[in-house]
């Protein structure tokens, strides 16, 4: 019925190396999309 205390983390932390970060990715480009069509829009009502 009650949820039990947070005393150790749920997740471990893991050693293995990242991906470098790919700021062309698709994802990305995507996001930076969006970023510069909120001001076009808001701009043009």
């Amino acid at each position: 019925m009650f949820p039990l205390p947070m005393a150790f983390p749920t997740t471990r932390p893991t050693s293995a190396p990242r991906a470098p970060a790919r700021p062309w990715s698709l994802p990305n480009i995507l996001t930076y999309g969006r970023v510069l069509a909120v001001p076009v829009v808001v701009a043009c009502l």
